[in-house]
């Protein structure tokens, strides 16, 4: 049983499917995006996107993973995905 963040995030990154979650979490955030916009409510609803972001990245190395890494690994996925998916388009456009 998980008792504690430390341990829930530590079983994430055990799998593929959680490290690419975290980062993809880390991705969404904008967690090393500026968050100063024209517009005073874009910018502060950009720096809580951004908190969550960090407080994902701070989950990762807590729980004693590499944050980098599984920004590395998500964005490697996300090519190949965009591969796949460029080939099938290709495919189709054929038939």
């Amino acid at each position: 049983m998980i008792t504690n963040e430390k341990e829930m995030v530590a079983a994430l990154l055990g799998t593929e499917a959680g490290r690419l979650f975290c980062a993809l979490l880390m991705r969404e955030t904008g967690v090393f995006a500026p968050c100063a916009m024209d517009q005073a409510n874009a910018t502060y609803l950009r720096e809580g996107e951004r908190n969550v972001g960090v407080r994902i990245f701070s989950a990762v190395l807590n729980a004693g993973g590499d944050p980098i890494s599984c920004m590395k690994e998500y964005a490697e996925w996300l090519k190949q995905q965009q591969k796949q998916n460029e080939k099938q388009q290709e495919e189709q456009e054929h038939e």
